[in-house]
């Protein structure tokens, strides 16, 4: 309710209603009424033009109006007053209707207690202030919209286009009036990817999950013309009344593109003519060291040596230059496959012993697991341990170094710790920065490319992990990366999607086979754990030496077994998934468990099922 007075107007015709409303506004102690009565609507026009008022109330029927004719008046002099309807009891649908018309409420007259009273006049004002509030915030959300530098787009549950500012009008060719009502598949999608879109759009509302929903996408998108271009998505749903739709911000990205390729074109330029000098340089010192163009002196060797040193410091940053430029460019491809993480750090650490050993310091290592696998590109993650480990050889001078890797559910943790002198807390905030190189006493020949540490950050990053740093001066560092653990369907569908991309590189196909135990929950009321986690390990056994081929991919996890088999045609693939299923009915019969375990397959191929690894993957698991 408002503290300072409450400028009412009242509209009453009836002398003693009218002394009864100013008896009732006087005598509220709360608040301060200020009332001004009029007994016709005209009179009470020309007041509200006259004053600012904060409520009406409003008699409808009056000498010279009647009905909602009188509301409608009110409405069209003063759009944003509250407006309360008085009613006689015989009236009281008059005044429902006023109310569905945008009056705040209404009061029938003679039945009202004073505490009723005031209670509607307190909600009327503060429901209105609530309206204007909500309309001015809707306004300023739709000036932000229109007004910005991206495309906005709304579409509801269907797929249907609700909202298309300016900026969508200029990117896409299609004006407002033309698009409002149509599908965003049909307009602004390419082909080979709606339906993908609309298998999308139902996974969403059947299970509330969607792969690009609140973050940043990059993905292809058509102009009305028909020319496919790329886009940065940032999309979001909303919900309201029980209804969901969906806001998407979108960029274009051309321009960035092609900056980012010519970029790329230097950068490959430039490294491939300082390689070929280089290459000839380096061969030709080291000919003349080797002595293969006459005797050489103790000095001249010497110097040679130095020379080829820098020769090899100059190939050494060409090959970061590059390894940066692709990270930043996104061009990094990833060669994934399960791999033996706790082994990778072992390999990385013997490589650095001799190192490690000729400045007196120890590689200590702490494995609770002999072996841990997870879905990362190998070489990659021998780089990252690689660059941490270098870095921490290089500012440690007495003490150890420490590599620990401990399994977690969601991730497995990794950690590179060294007793060396520590980085200040002014400076940890740029450690992954490029070309950074802190005010740390160095020995000579000690100074890297300052690019090591960005690059070990990218490359954990780009397999979706995450690295930190923590360190105190003249203590020691360490590194921490997390790196995700992937379930054996997220894998085969990175599988999947490597796989299309050969495919259609070598204009081939590509079949896929899963295997999955059925009611698998409800057998495990039946079935001793142990007993079916025996079963399952030689179901997985069988299902690896069935599929025989070098190229083909066989996973398993948990109850569901899957097979990737590179150019291989579905009747071929179909014959495969039968012998396989012929072993997989002998080998749970020999288990004893024929009665209980039933195995389903199922055979999808790219491209006569599916263009995408979200077609297939759905396709295995829907049908």
């Amino acid at each position: 309710m408002h503290s300072s007075k409450i400028h009412i107007l009242v509209i009453e015709d009836e002398p003693a209603y009218a002394n009864l409303l100013k008896a009732r506004l006087a005598a509220e102690k709360k608040v301060v009424f200020s009332p001004v009565f009029a007994d016709t609507l005209e009179k009470a026009l020309e007041r509200l033009k006259q004053e600012t008022f904060d409520l009406v109330l409003l008699d409808l029927f009056l000498p010279d109006s009647s009905g909602l004719d009188s509301f409608e008046a009110v409405r069209k002099q003063a759009p944003h007053l509250p407006v309360v309807i008085l009613t006689a009891s015989a009236d009281e649908e008059v005044g429902l209707q006023a109310v569905r018309m945008g009056a705040q409420d209404y009061l029938v007259k003679g039945e009202v207690e004073p505490r009723i009273f005031f209670r509607v006049i307190q909600y009327s004002l503060e429901r209105k202030h609530m309206e204007q509030t909500l309309r001015g915030s809707e306004e300023r959300t739709r000036v932000i919209i229109e007004t910005a530098n991206d495309a906005f787009i709304a579409i509801d549950k269907k797929g249907v286009i609700v909202e298309w500012n300016s900026k969508a009008e200029l990117m896409f060719g299609w004006p407002r009036q033309d698009v409002i009502g149509k599908t965003v598949a049909d307009t602004i999608i390419p082909p080979q990817h709606r339906q993908e879109h609309r298998e999308g759009l139902k996974r969403f509302l059947a299970d509330g999950e969607g792969p690009i929903l609140n973050r940043r996408v990059e993905v292809t998108a058509l102009r009305r013309d028909g020319h496919e271009f790329p886009v940065e998505l940032a999309v979001w749903p909303v919900y309201s009344d029980g209804e969901c739709r969906f806001n998407a911000f979108i960029h274009d990205i051309s321009g960035t593109r092609k900056l980012q390729q010519m970029k790329d074109e230097f950068v490959s330029a430039i490294s491939h003519e300082l390689r070929t000098p280089m290459t000839i340089i380096r061969e030709g010192v080291l000919q003349v060291l080797e002595g293969l163009h006459g005797e050489t002196t103790e000095s001249q060797k010497k110097f040679l040596t130095m020379t080829l040193g820098g020769v090899d410091r100059l190939k050494h940053i060409i090959d970061r230059l590059l390894d940066i430029s692709k990270l930043e460019s996104g061009l990094v491809l990833l060669d994934k496959e399960l791999s033996d993480i706790v082994q990778i750090a072992r390999e990385v650490n013997a490589a650095f012993l001799p190192r490690a050993q000729a400045k007196g310091l120890e590689i200590r290592e702490i494995f609770p697991l002999d072996s841990l696998r997870i879905y990362v590109d190998k070489n990659k993650m021998i780089q990252v341990f690689t660059n941490l480990m270098d870095n921490a050889l290089k500012f440690t001078d007495k003490g150890h170094i420490e590599v620990s890797i401990l399994d977690g559910p969601q991730s497995v943790e990794c950690r590179v710790r060294d007793t060396g002198q520590g980085i200040s807390k002014e400076d940890l905030g740029r450690v992954f920065s490029k070309f950074e190189q802190f005010d740390r006493p160095m020995g000579p020949g000690e100074k890297g490319t300052g690019l090591g540490l960005a690059i070990a950050k990218g490359l954990v990053e780009s397999h979706r992990g995450k690295i930190k740093v923590e360190s105190r001066l003249g203590e020691g560092t360490q590194f921490i990366f997390f790196m995700p653990k992937h379930s054996v369907t997220e894998i085969f569908k990175e599988y999947l999607s490597r796989g299309i991309r050969a495919a259609l590189k070598e204009k081939a196909c590509l079949s896929v086979l899963l295997f999955e135990v059925q009611d698998y929950e409800a057998l495990l009321t039946k079935v001793p754990p142990a007993k079916m986690d025996h079963l399952l390990k030689e179901l997985g056994k069988r299902l690896k030496e069935g599929v025989r081929q070098r190229v083909d991919t066989a996973l398993e996890g948990g109850h569901r077994f899957y097979a990737g088999l590179p150019s291989t045609p579905r009747d071929t693939t179909e014959f495969v998934s039968k012998r396989i299923q012929q072993v997989f009915d002998e080998t749970i019969k020999k288990e004893g468990l024929s009665d209980e375990v039933r195995v389903r397959s199922k055979v999808v191929s790219f491209p006569e099922d599916g263009h995408t690894a979200e077609e297939l993957m759905f396709l295995l698991h829907g049908a």
